[in-house]
């Protein structure tokens, strides 16, 4: 006798809605995870007398490149406004949404 698992039983759509939930979910566990590294990163610096800036040297085009759109599910997914669009934004405005919900203000 086989067992079926309760997600073989699942309409499409709610195949779907779940699909989205695990998205969200683990857009907002690698936003949670970047930021508990970062600060890692930043006490680890500041013990040893220096500026994370310091330890890992200042980009040129990081700091020349000024964030226009940033992803509400995953902040540290941006976008300057040039070149092509990033995939998260592109996914998001199919969802219906607008690109001036994403603006950084």
């Amino acid at each position: 006798m086989t067992r079926t698992n309760g997600i073989e039983r699942m309409t499409y759509a709610e195949l779907v809605a779940l699909r989205d939930r695990i998205e969200e979910a683990m857009a907002t566990a690698r936003a949670n995870e970047r930021a508990a590294l970062k600060a890692k990163i930043a006490a680890l610096a500041a013990e040893a007398g220096y500026t994370v800036a310091e330890v890992l040297g200042a980009s040129k085009r990081t700091a020349a490149t000024k964030v226009r759109y940033r992803n509400p599910a995953d902040p540290s997914q941006t976008w300057s406004g040039m070149g092509r669009r990033p995939l998260w934004l592109i996914k998001r405005m199919a969802k219906g949404e607008d690109i001036e919900s994403m603006r950084c203000r």
